[in-house]
């Protein structure tokens, strides 16, 4: 049988459609925002992980309390490192002390004014430079209903403080917002509560660090820590020397962060220490006032840095093992402190790899501490920041605990003390900050990186 003769026109017609159908498939395999895949089917430049597609980036491990190594919590399609040329707030909730765990859950969006639940929308904040200013203050601000709750004149800091009383008939958001407005030169902000921050190791901390094996480390050496009651009964304090002062006005009891953190700075005996041979000032700015929990205000805050300034003897180095929303009025006190030779070490948080440090370890100047585990791995919960200044033990670490007993402690509260110690032995050799990053131990990308900051402390040499 003969074949049909060739339909020449609709041979054309096939031959440029079929070619403009592969033009078409290849345009949109390379467009702009469409991954390429590999064989398995994932898009190229990733790896799997646990069972889920992630990002492949460099310093994203990180370490797991529950063994073995554990990847640092992603959320998809975010970067976890910041960006040198993205400004990253500095504030992720309140101010806490750093012992809570963080829960596996996905990472939140931080807000550089933590949690409305933190603030205290019923008290404004105003500071004066004398008293003779603050009363013009008070006459200024009578027409818009705010009368006066408590006043302070923190001498030491160079400031006088009040506290307002916000009418319960007004919006405490609009009313502080018209009085920024009317007068936009008063220092007027909400009163804040400020939680303590830690989670939960053998005693291997200060041989990681390189301090001194010996309970005289640290004589003539003065630390002070602004953080919760400490029992100073406890085995591990009983022979440290330590003064305690509390600000608050409310009657507390002991508690265990506040011991746990004393213990890691000048602990002897059942807990190693940093510089068991050094005077602490323990400054208790915390108090459970509303049945959540410890927590402080800025007020209180501002009190502890004042009864510091007071000291005929300043500190050498504050340790605060707390963190939360950023007041302007308190980076002012920190400002003078820093101007008085007194420097400040801060933990940067617990909250994840999408989070940034926490006020005040992101204010600058301040010290701010990430924390590792025995193998110098970071810790699941530590944030990231380009203001990430040390790492230290801050995973398992052998702390004292309320009763007499010990407990295994995580968080960067408990990595935040080794560098307190280590920073004021430097100052007592006559060095400086810039001692201890020539000396940390690189463990991210060559040099400062937000993972690890410089490294990991070293005590001098």
């Amino acid at each position: 049988m003969s074949k049909a003769p060739l339909n020449i026109p609709v041979l054309t017609l096939l031959v440029v459609t079929g070619l403009l159908d592969c033009v078409q498939s290849f345009a949109a395999a390379t467009a702009p925002g469409t991954p390429i895949r590999d064989p398995t089917g994932r898009p190229a430049g990733t790896e799997q992980t646990s069972g889920s597609t992630r990002p492949t980036a460099a310093g994203t491990t990180a370490t797991d309390n529950t063994g073995g190594a554990d990847r640092a919590r992603e959320t998809p399609g975010t970067e976890t490192l910041s960006s040198p040329s993205v400004v990253t707030p500095r504030m992720t909730r309140e101010m806490q002390l750093l012992n809570h765990r963080p829960p596996d859950m996905p990472l939140r969006t931080f807000s550089p004014d933590g949690p409305a639940t933190d603030i205290i929308k019923s008290e404004i904040l105003v500071s004066a430079p004398d008293p003779a200013t603050a009363d013009r203050q008070r006459k200024l601000l009578l027409p818009l209903g705010l009368r006066i709750k408590n006043r302070q004149i923190l001498g030491g800091l160079g400031l006088v403080l009040s506290v307002y009383r916000v009418p319960a008939e007004q919006d405490p958001d609009a009313l502080l917002m018209r009085l920024r407005q009317q007068w936009p030169e008063l220092k007027a902000e909400f009163n804040r509560i400020y939680r303590l921050q830690g989670t939960s190791g053998r005693q291997f901390a200060r041989r990681m660090v390189a301090l001194p094996d010996s309970p005289a480390s640290g004589e003539g050496i003065i630390l002070a820590m602004l953080d919760a009651t400490v029992d100073t009964d406890h085995p591990a304090l009983a022979h440290s020397k330590i003064e305690v002062v509390d600000i608050t006005g409310q009657i507390n009891a002991p508690t265990r962060h506040g011991t746990a953190v004393a213990s890691l700075l000048v602990g002897r005996g059942m807990v190693d220490g940093a510089l068991p041979g050094a005077r602490l000032l323990a400054i208790n700015i915390f108090a459970d006032t509303s049945g959540e929990g410890l927590g402080t205000r800025t007020d209180w805050w501002l009190k502890g840095l004042d009864r510091l300034m007071l000291e005929s003897d300043h500190p050498s180095v504050v340790n605060m093992s707390f963190g939360g929303g950023r007041s302007e009025l308190v980076a002012a006190a920190l400002d003078t402190l820093q101007q008085n030779g007194i420097d400040l070490v801060a933990a940067a948080g617990n909250d994840g790899p999408g989070s940034p440090a926490m006020f005040p370890a992101g204010h600058p100047g301040v010290v701010a501490v990430t924390s590792l585990d025995v193998d110098k791995r970071i810790a699941h919960h530590a944030p990231r920041d380009e203001a990430i200044d040390l790492a230290a033990p801050g995973v398992d670490i052998w702390a004292a605990d309320l009763n007499a007993r010990g407990f295994y402690a995580s968080g960067s509260s408990f990595a935040t003390p080794w560098v307190s110690g280590a920073l004021a032995l430097a100052k007592q050799r006559g060095e400086t900050l810039q001692a201890l990053v020539h000396n940390a131990e690189d463990l991210g990308a060559p040099g400062r990186d937000p993972v690890f900051g410089f490294g990991l402390v070293r005590g001098p040499r």
